[in-house]
Parts: C-alpha cells; sequence; structure tokens
C-alpha cells in the first residue's frame, strides 16, 4: 500500500508496482552519471578510473547487456575491470551464465580480469553463486544484498547527514539506491 497526494491523503493504493525495467535503467543512470560516487557507495575495491563501454555486447534476441563496467585501480597500480549487476530477481542459471559471457567478452577485449559483482535485494544463498563454464574457468560473483536490514541502515545514515550542507555525493546517492531496492510490497 501507499499513500497518493494530499488532495486524496485518505486515498490507499495497492499493489504499486514500478514500470517494467525502471529499476534497471535507473540504476545504470545513477552508475553513469555518478561513477565514482557510486563506486565509493557499494563499497567497491580499488580506486574508481573510469566507466567503459557497456552496450558493446548486446543480444538482439533479449536486448542483455552488461549494466555498467569500471575499469578500477588496486593497491601497487594493479587494474582490474568490475562489472556491477543490479539483479532485481533472484540470480538464476541462465542469467549466471549471462553474466559469464560478460566476463569474458570484458577480458578478452580489455585483457584484464573482472571482477562480477551483484547488487539485489535477496540473500545470496537464496541465489546461484556459481557457474563452472570449464574446470578451470569459474565465476563466483560477489554479492551486494541491499534488503531491508541494509535499507535501514541506509536511511539512518541519510538522516544523520541530512542537515549537513557538505554530505558527500555517495551518501546522496543513497536516496536513488533505497527507491531501486525496496521492494514492492514495501514501497509505503
Amino acid at each position: 500500500y501507499a499513500r497518493v497526494s494530499p488532495k486524496h491523503k485518505n486515498m490507499i493504493v495497492k499493489d504499486i508496482k514500478p514500470i517494467p525495467q525502471a529499476m534497471d535503467k535507473s540504476f545504470r543512470y545513477i552508475g553513469d552519471q555518478w561513477a565514482g560516487d557510486f563506486h565509493l557507495n557499494l563499497q567497491l575495491p580499488g580506486i574508481f578510473k573510469e566507466l567503459l563501454q557497456n552496450d558493446t555486447l548486446i543480444d538482439s534476441k533479449t536486448g542483455i547487456r552488461m549494466d555498467l563496467l569500471e575499469l578500477v585501480e588496486l593497491e601497487g597500480g594493479i587494474e582490474i575491470l568490475i562489472n556491477i549487476e543490479h539483479q532485481s530477481t533472484k540470480l538464476d542459471p541462465i542469467k549466471i551464465r549471462i553474466i559469464d559471457g560478460y566476463k569474458n567478452y570484458s577480458k578478452c577485449k580489455h585483457n584484464l580480469p573482472v571482477l562480477s559483482v551483484i547488487v539485489t535485494p535477496f540473500r545470496k544463498e537464496d541465489q546461484e553463486m556459481e557457474y563452472r563454464a570449464t574446470e578451470s574457468d569459474i565465476l563466483q560473483p560477489v554479492f551486494i544484498t541491499i534488503d531491508d536490514k541494509e535499507i535501514e541502515k541506509r536511511l539512518n545514515m541519510l538522516k544523520d547527514n541530512y542537515k549537513n550542507k557538505e554530505i558527500e555525493n555517495h551518501i546522496v546517492l543513497n536516496i536513488a539506491i533505497i527507491a531501486i531496492f525496496v521492494l514492492n510490497n514495501k514501497y509505503e
């Protein structure tokens, strides 16, 4: 349930659902427009250097493409890629295989190792956690879970900083991130 405009303050709307793929588009937009701050917000390893082209891998049948591909510098000047995927449903065998394809494509194109990161509202244990292309090529993505507990933590962070005129962008991004990851039955 969610409340609507003040004009209809006693009216309740049932079963609010986002526009199809709105959350995916919002996730990509945040990552594109505030890439460095988004990297900090998700507490990803290394120092963000550059957002790389992610739409070179398009499946014309499904329209599937990488959400975000970052170039990152680790300690010692070592560069890696981080593929960040928004997962609004539980990661299944088909999708993890697609993400493995993203990894292999990016690794070959840029000649750098790839860390695959899944950002989702669901527990890691409830999802497909591994894909074996071969005995030595195994994808085990890192999961960042933004569930009710994490949303509450992010809301408290915003509450603690709402009067701060110098609030950092990576903290402000929590407003958008919370909206993306709150589940349908929690919109109110």
